[in-house]
């Protein structure tokens, strides 16, 4: 699973306050900008965060939220830009030193990336987000663990962060280590039993251990969740090839293949 960026701030208070009524209305637009923001109307959160800013200019949050938002729309010069203004505005906001790295991160600029995760982490030690994105931005690194020890951070400071049993379970999985990849996984589908691509991972674990049954029984979950996971159908044509089931085999195989061909021809990639 992909970064957590979801850091969002509720106000601010300035060096140099703009009136009353002004500070009220910018703390009305950061509200207004947070529900859009969980809504995935990004366009208005973007609009209601430049409102408060154009109400209260110094008010640091409402550029971490902006830039965050920027972040969500793939508009990432924009984001650090906002981001870079936030740390300007309030050196000490590890929220924002964690998001600007996410931005980076999205940018391919992992280095600069980790280091401001290292200043979030810094500035605030228990930031079980900023574990999560450094442990995700190492793995994009490939020092899996590196990325392992952060995300076991992440759980520690946060056991409801659903995604660092994800990401570390694929991560010990790429590492060889099927026993503790299944672990992770099977606690991460106790939390988040809907996801489909985490019962294709969890399949793979259980191939690994030689486990062909279990492998099948989680693709078809994949599948009944996902009906359109080809890649849940390669994976268990394999399964039904291990067990000479040719006619299983060659069902998922066709179905795949239809799939994968619908996905290039609708522009969704391999």
């Amino acid at each position: 699973m992909a970064l957590a960026g979801a850091l969002i701030l509720l106000g601010c208070v300035p060096a140099h306050g703009p009136s009353a009524a002004d500070q009220k209305l910018a703390e009305e637009a950061i509200a207004k900008g947070r529900s859009s923001f969980d809504k995935a109307d990004f366009n208005a959160a973007i609009a209601a965060f430049t409102e408060a800013i154009r109400l209260n200019p110094e008010c640091a949050g409402a550029y971490t939220n902006r830039g965050l938002a920027y972040t969500y729309s793939g508009l990432l010069d924009r984001a650090i830009a906002d981001l870079t203004e936030a740390i300007r505005l309030d050196p000490t906001s590890a929220i924002a030193y964690s998001d600007r790295g996410n931005a980076y991160a999205f940018k391919g600029e992992l280095d600069k990336a980790i280091a401001d995760h290292n200043e979030a982490l810094r500035l605030s030690p228990h930031l079980a987000e900023a574990y999560y994105n450094r442990g995700y931005t190492y793995e994009q690194k490939d020092e899996l663990e590196k990325a392992i020890a952060d995300y076991s951070e992440a759980i520690r400071f946060n056991p409801n962060l659903v995604a660092a049993y994800y990401n570390r379970g694929a991560a010990y999985g790429n590492m060889g280590d099927a026993d503790k990849a299944l672990a992770d996984l099977t606690e991460f589908l106790r939390l988040n039993p809907k996801y489909a691509a985490a019962y294709g991972d969890r399949a793979l674990a259980h191939f690994a251990k030689g486990n062909h049954a279990k492998a099948i029984a989680d693709l078809a979950e994949a599948i009944r969740i996902d009906p359109k996971m080809a890649e849940a159908r390669w994976g268990r044509a394999v399964g039904f090839l291990e067990r000479a089931d040719d006619v299983k085999a060659q069902e998922d195989w066709v179905q795949a293949k239809m799939l994968t061909f619908a996905r290039k021809g609708s522009g969704g990639g391999p």
